[in-house]
């Protein structure tokens, strides 16, 4: 995911796959034990700086967090 993370500063990406990286950077939050992987998904996560995504972004995180509470 690191990797990804900086593709996404180097080359512009298209829509969908901005938002499939914002959806593989949200899932390793909701995992025990894999604190590498998760500091890699924050990375690629916040590298998500376009405006319309970090909605995207914080509206997907909620769902998983409703679904599992």
């Amino acid at each position: 995911m690191s990797l990804l993370a900086e593709l996404l500063n180097i080359q512009v990406l298209t829509d969908t796959a901005v938002l499939h990286a914002s959806s593989m950077g949200v899932a390793p939050f909701f995992v025990e034990s894999v604190s590498e992987l998760q500091l890699s998904a924050l990375k690629l996560v916040t590298t998500v700086s376009y405006v319309r995504y970090v909605l995207s972004v914080a509206t997907e995180f909620l769902l998983l967090c409703s679904e599992i509470y």
